[in-house]
């Protein structure tokens, strides 16, 4: 804070001091001054041209009054000047010295902006690219996890599926037994019993079953619904929101090869020969037009020979 008010204090009581030197008031005095003096000089100009509106040139003595008065003008001119050119001189070389500190402050201070703009720039580009190479990584991570995901629904559906399908085939075998006891049981008590038994346990078989197609239908569902991956980006490492500037974009088009965009827009291809290539150096690309279309179509320009170049500038903050 010291080093950037310092300057500033020390500007302020120069300026001061400078005042006392030139101010309004006293360059409105010097204005009044040099007036008057001149102020003999502007009558005696009015005085002439009041003469000259009455002079009539008819003869020779009114040819030698027109020559005196001419005389007249220039000397009286000459005398007057005499008087207000060195004023003149000392406020020309006043602006001067004053323009010539303001430019070298000026030229300096954009000096000074366009070097440390090109530093900010350098490292701006460096972390731009460092942020799309942890956003890439990071979008990659995210489509393991989308992937993995898939791959976990999918086992689940696969292990639901091949559950079923084993309950189905118990409950199947099952209900097959219990049926074959049924049809052995009509004279014996035992197997009767034994076919109950087996009755009772194909029920539950099929009851599981049924629990197992449910659980399948759960796991088809959730294996169909989409997995969506959302759009990730890395924590950026540095706020540019504290820096100085901001970058503008500044497309330019540039021809690199003026023969292939002529052989473009007339409609020749590369294996037909031009007629006169000597005459090319008689054509040139409209720069005004290239820049237009650049910036209109940024990096999807595509005309054969040219392309689309973003030179950025710095723009200060407010």
């Amino acid at each position: 804070m010291t080093t950037t008010l310092a300057p500033k204090k020390d500007g302020l009581a120069q300026r001061d001091e400078a005042a006392k030197l030139i101010s309004q008031d006293r360059v409105d005095k010097l204005i009044t001054v040099v007036k008057f003096a001149m102020s003999g000089f502007v009558n005696r100009q009015r005085e002439l041209g009041k003469q000259i509106l009455k002079l009539e040139i008819k003869d020779q003595v009114s040819y030698d009054k027109a020559n005196e008065l001419y005389h007249s003008i220039k000397g009286n001119h000459d005398d007057g000047l005499e008087v207000v050119n060195p004023v003149i001189e000392l406020a020309n070389t006043l602006h001067k010295g004053l323009t010539g500190a303001r430019k070298e402050c000026d030229d300096l201070a954009k000096a000074n902006k366009q070097t440390l703009a090109a530093k900010l720039k350098v490292f701006d580009d460096k972390v731009a690219a460092e942020q799309a190479e942890r956003d890439r990584k990071a979008r990659l991570e995210a489509e393991e996890r989308a992937a993995r995901e898939r791959r976990e629904r999918e086992k689940a559906e696969r292990e639901a599926r091949e559950k079923k399908e084993k309950a189905d085939r118990e409950a199947r075998e099952a209900r097959e037994r219990a049926e074959q006891l049924a049809r052995e049981a009509e004279h014996d008590e035992a197997v009767k019993r034994e076919a109950e038994k087996a009755a009772q346990k194909a029920d539950r078989l099929e009851a599981k079953a049924d629990s197992a197609e449910a659980v399948l239908d759960i796991a088809t569902a959730l294996r169909e619904e989409p997995i969506e991956v959302q759009p990730v980006t890395a924590a950026p490492v540095i706020q540019r929101s504290a820096s100085a500037v901001t970058w503008v974009d500044n497309w330019k088009g540039k021809c690199d090869n003026l023969e292939l965009l002529l052989r473009f827009i007339v409609g020749v291809s590369e294996s037909q020969p031009l007629a006169h290539p000597e005459c090319l150096k008689l054509i040139c690309a409209s720069v005004f037009e290239l820049d237009a279309t650049a910036d209109a179509q940024k990096e999807l320009m595509s005309i054969p020979g040219c392309r689309a170049v973003n030179e950025k500038y710095p723009r200060g903050r407010k």
